[in-house]
């Protein structure tokens, strides 16, 4: 334990970099889109925050994505390993409990030993699936790559914890390499999105005696760094930079709907279908 701890403290500059480099590829990418230079307006600690956000919320997809891949693969090897299907072992042990003997002692291990390759072969052609039903190349192959970093490491076989370090130092070079890589292209498509689409956030809030609101005008809330509020003006297609300093009466309007709204909205849909429905009857 203690000679990990002191790994991880000799390699906090290195981590530290790492995640200064992604925060501030995504913020630049982001901004670029609203020609904000977002260098003047940001501090380490906003980068940093960025870049834990996105490394948490990867973190999570991927965990998601291990589990559901290892449990489709071990379903798999099971119905494959499965003695109705095995018919040379079929034939040979008639007895359940002379085969669930050797099932435990030498199919599971089998089924172990094939379970992360099963696995990586089922990710590899995954995102192909994906991009044959969806219109989102872009996104499905930028969480593809920096997981597939991973998954080579997981179906590796090292002789010696020499060749597993030195490949591990290659293959962490590579997955920095790629993530900057995502972490540009998610910062572009966000920028893109927010510019064109209504932002769901919706606030309000003055400066110099005048009222500025999201819910109202046509302004997109597009972000905010430690000192700074952007606000991206799609009607005049100009980018709104406020120091918090001079803002009052900030306001975040919660946009989830209450149980009243959501009847109502609820009502409305199904009547909108009834009239739909009623008059196809009419010209029938």
């Amino acid at each position: 334990m203690k000679e990990y701890l002191d790994n991880y403290k000799s390699n906090i500059p290195i981590i530290l970099l790492v995640f200064y480099s992604l925060g501030y590829v995504y913020l630049d990418r982001y901004y670029a889109r609203f020609n904000i230079s977002i260098e003047n307006y940001i501090n380490l600690t906003d980068i940093i925050f960025v870049t834990i956000k996105t490394i948490v919320s990867l973190s999570l997809i991927y965990l998601v994505i291990e589990i559901c891949l290892y449990i489709i693969s071990r379903s798999i090897l099971k119905i494959v390993f499965s003695k109705s299907l095995n018919y040379k072992l079929k034939g040979r042990i008639i007895k359940y409990s002379v085969y669930n003997r050797y099932y435990s002692l030498i199919i599971e291990k089998q089924i172990e030993k094939q379970t992360n390759g099963l696995s990586f072969f089922i990710f590899i052609i995954s995102p192909f699936v994906l991009w044959y039903f969806l219109d989102e190349t872009v996104i499905i192959f930028s969480l593809f790559f920096p997981f597939l970093i991973i998954k080579i490491h997981q179906i590796t076989n090292y002789e010696n914890d020499e060749e597993r370090n030195k490949m591990i130092q290659f293959l962490l070079i590579i997955l920095y390499v790629i993530l900057l890589i995502c972490f540009a292209i998610w910062g572009h498509n966000d920028g893109n999105f927010n510019k064109i689409s209504d932002n769901p956030s919706k606030v309000e809030f003055y400066e110099n005696q005048n009222s500025y609101n999201t819910n109202l005008d046509s302004l997109n809330f597009i972000g905010e760094t430690s000192s700074y509020i952007f606000i991206y003006d799609r009607k005049n297609r100009t980018s709104l930079i406020f120091n918090k300093g001079n803002i009052s009466n900030f306001k975040i309007k919660d946009i989830t709907l209450t149980p009243e709204e959501k009847a109502k909205m609820q009502k409305e849909t199904e009547m909108k279908i009834d009239s739909f429905f009623n008059k196809l009857k009419e010209k029938h």
